[in-house]
């Protein structure tokens, strides 16, 4: 087993915050910690390690023993940087999460529906006479529920599992490969069990990093970075750090007797520019960034008392005579992306959410709870009702009532919110192609001038012209709650 030179211990302690009854059975021993971690380092389990305490309300202890670099003679130090490994889960799990919360998806949605490539995944099932591996379906879709939980069936490498040789062969998790590239090669290992019947440790928290990319449009240590990390000031951690962090990094030290480990491994996942940033392991951070982060996991999303309700992103132009409401606590923000351009005399209401790029013109009046996509127009006059969603890319001509939620990319109009084509104007602003826009034609054509009913209609969408776009629409309409506007 690997042993390396930090162990990085962020404890908060979920104790009664007011004189509960398991209070008096714990008690804090600052000098036993203290010897304790010393006997890590002197017995040769660790070249050097620090604990840091929070409990009831403040930090209550802090200590490090040995060294974080012994060539160096470093001591570990309170600014020590550490590669946390699979520390890093929870962190992937928050991000995942925070989408959960914007209705981005669903737990039990099949996982294909925002990676269409596990459509086909198979299930190992034993070997052939010629030692081929024997393959089947699985008996249900994996679940994005399933690679939450390490019940998908995935496998994490080579483990001497009964695909080990497969995952050897594609390397899903090279550090050469994007998060991307990974999506495409982990179907190809075929599980080891049928989605939902067995735990076991495996990719699927790289799995969820891929999901964070494809649900937000950002890659995922961007994403985090912008809404984890520097909303809770955790200003020391990163996947692709920077080389001034280097005299600060804890060293890795292998085997029984400590051996260090090559600087080319040890630096590769986050100093060497390498395109992989795995969910499961590879932030970089300090002990006391990371206690940050289990201190708003202890406030259930609350960091130092402070919970924001409204949040406004950068660039966005708002004129005169227009009012933003802030969330009502506890339940989420009202919250305003980027470079939004929001025009004269309107109002967005309480809880709200504003995509980036979008156009909302004069006298526009969102209800509570609206959704605004990225790049939509919002026409003078228009109003929408409470839960409404419109899309991405979609226009909303004025004087229309949005009282279902508008798919993207198409434009709408009429008191009683109508579908009028594609948003051909936005989508060429934009950058799309004619080959893209054709697509999103026949898309149109399938919902809107066909006989099929709603479900036929996403399903010849999704299996017979899926792009990211044409995959977003039908991810959208099926998270709909209002029901979607209908010619």
């Amino acid at each position: 087993m690997r042993k390396i030179a930090a162990v990085l211990a962020a404890c908060a302690l979920l104790l009664p915050q007011a004189g509960g009854a398991h209070d008096a059975s714990l008690k804090l021993d600052p000098a036993r910690i203290d010897r304790e971690l010393k006997s890590f380092v002197d017995q040769g389990r660790v070249a050097g390690a620090e604990v840091l305490i929070w409990k009831d309300g403040r930090e209550r202890h802090f200590a490090s023993a040995g060294l974080a670099d012994r060539e160096a003679a470093r001591p570990f130090s309170r600014d020590t940087q550490v590669q946390a490994f699979s520390m890093t889960k929870p962190v992937t799990g928050v991000a995942l999460m925070q989408l959960w919360e914007q209705g981005k998806f669903g737990l039990d949605d099949p996982l294909s529906r925002y990676l269409p490539q596990f459509a086909d995944v198979k299930v190992y099932d034993g070997t052939n006479p010629d030692g081929s591996m024997k393959l089947r379906p699985p008996v249900r879709p994996i679940t994005v529920r399933d690679a939450m939980r390490h019940i998908a069936g995935f496998t994490y490498g080579d483990a001497g599992d009964s695909v080990a040789a497969v995952w050897n062969k594609l390397q899903p998790l090279s550090a050469d490969h994007t998060l991307a590239q990974f999506a495409e090669l982990m179907p190809q290992v075929p599980l080891l069990w049928d989605p939902g019947t067995h735990w076991h440790y495996s990719a699927g928290v790289d799995v969820q990093a891929r999901l964070v990319e494809v649900l937000s449009g950002q890659p995922f240590d961007e994403y985090v970075t912008e809404h984890v990390f520097k909303p809770l000031g955790m200003t020391h951690s990163c996947w692709k750090c920077s080389a001034d962090l280097l005299p600060h990094l804890a060293a890795i030290y292998e085997g029984p007797t400590l051996t260090r480990m090559a600087e080319e491994t040890w630096l590769e996942p986050n100093f060497r520019g390498k395109p992989m940033t795995m969910g499961g392991s590879g932030i970089v951070t300090t002990v006391d960034d990371y206690m940050r982060f289990a201190r708003m996991l202890l406030g259930q999303g609350e960091f130092d008392g402070v919970r924001s309700y409204l949040r406004i992103g950068n660039g966005n132009k708002i004129r005169e005579h227009f009012t933003i409401s802030r969330g009502t606590p506890p339940e989420s923000a009202t919250e305003i992306g980027d470079g939004n351009f929001i025009m004269t005399s309107g109002h967005i209401a309480h809880n709200c959410k504003i995509g980036n790029q979008t156009v909302i013109a004069s006298c526009v009046l969102l209800g509570g709870y609206v959704e605004i996509e990225d790049q939509a127009f919002l026409s003078g006059g228009v109003l929408v009702h409470q839960f409404s969603k419109v899309g991405r890319l979609a226009m909303v001509s004025g004087n229309t009532r949005v009282n279902l939620d508008a798919p993207p990319f198409f434009t709408y109009s009429g008191f009683a919110i109508q579908p009028r084509g594609l948003n051909l104007v936005g989508l060429k602003r934009a950058g799309y192609q004619a080959p893209q826009v054709s697509i999103l034609k026949q898309a149109y054509r399938y919902l809107y001038r066909s006989s099929l009913k709603l479900e036929e209609a996403l399903t010849r969408i999704e299996t017979g012209i899926p792009t990211p776009e044409t995959l977003h629409l039908t991810a959208f309409i099926r998270g709909s709650r209002r029901g979607i506007a209908r010619e």
